[in-house]
Formats: C-alpha cells, structure tokens, sequence
C-alpha cells in the first residue's frame, strides 16, 4: 500500500513542484512562503482528511541542492519546497532543476532536530524517493536526513543509497543522493 501512495505522492508532488516553480522566478524578490490548504478525497485511510502545508517558491534564490552519483550523475538546485502534514505523517517535496522529484516521507513526530533514518518504504517509518518524467523512481535503501531548526524553519542535510523500484521490490541500490535543503515551513496538522 505503501508503494501506491508513494505513487500518488510523486504524482501530486510533480504536480506542485511545476506549479510553485512558475511563481516569481526571475523575479529578483525576496523568497515566499504561501500557506494552503486541500481536501483529499482518495479512497486509502492514509488519504482520509484534509492535507495542510507550506510551498516555498523562490524568486532568485536557492534552497539547497542536490548530489547525484552512480546511475544518474549531476548537482541540481533545489527550486522549491513542500511540506505536507496529513494524519500524522509529513511529506516533505523538493522540486529540482530539470524537472526531478525528490520526497522524503516520515512520521510528523521526527520532524525535529536530529538524524532521521531512511529505509525501504515497504519496512522503514521513514524514506525517501526520487524520480522524473523519464525514468522509474529510485526508493531509498539506507541512509538519514539530518534536521536543524531555527524558530519555526527547519532545514536538513541528507544522503541515502536507492534502488530503481521494480516489480519485484526495490532494484539492488546504484545511485547515492546527498544535500542540503533550507526554509522547509510545516503549516499545523488540519483535520
């Protein structure tokens, strides 16, 4: 069940990144944070209730980037984020430079300073997985994401090992992604 929510995440998180990437870029402003918030309306339990959150989109600016190595190879910048609080659980999104996704899902109570560790989404309470319009996602196999907090933002440095998924599961792990990431603003659980 795990995995098609996954699906649907990456799906929706696309979807956000593209459309919070249009706002302001070139624009020379100061970077936004706009609060919103949706129903869900799916039919899985983890999808009951409403979704609440905080997009960041920047306007000349950078959250962080991203380090790619193994299968894919290549540094992009992070141009915007996503945080979502859904029936306890917090997806948090990183939409890339040259149309990458990268999401890291967790249970809301470790969103806190300190090491998360990262998993297989089948087994782990937390993962990560990355993917673009061209190629299957990768799910993380190993691995953490480190939270630091300043107030209410918080910001992580991370890296895992993932494998493509595959029918059968998760491929035996060839990419390694690290980075860095800043201004991730949680809006309070609704619902």
């Amino acid at each position: 069940m795990r995995r098609w929510m996954l699906i649907l995440l990456l799906t929706a998180s696309a979807v956000l990144a593209a459309c919070g990437g249009d706002a302001g870029i070139g624009g020379g402003a100061a970077a936004t944070a706009t609060p919103f918030t949706m129903s869900a309306t799916a039919t899985s339990p983890r999808m009951q209730g409403s979704i609440s959150g905080i997009s960041s989109s920047p306007s000349g600016a950078s959250f962080g980037s991203v380090m790619l190595s193994g299968a894919q190879a290549g540094t992009f910048t992070v141009e915007t984020v996503s945080a979502f609080a859904l029936d306890g659980n917090l997806t948090l999104t990183l939409g890339l430079t040259g149309g990458k996704v990268l999401v890291f899902d967790l249970p809301l109570e470790l969103l806190q300073p300190g090491r998360v560790d990262l998993g297989d989404p089948d087994t782990a309470p937390a993962f990560a997985s990355m993917a673009d319009a061209s190629a299957a996602p990768y799910l993380s196999t190993s691995g953490g994401i480190t939270f630091s907090a300043t107030g209410e933002t918080f910001a992580a440095e991370f890296g895992f090992e993932a494998g493509a998924q595959i029918d059968e599961g998760i491929a035996a792990p060839d990419l390694t992604v690290s980075g860095t990431v800043s201004d991730i603003r949680v809006a309070g659980e609704a619902g």
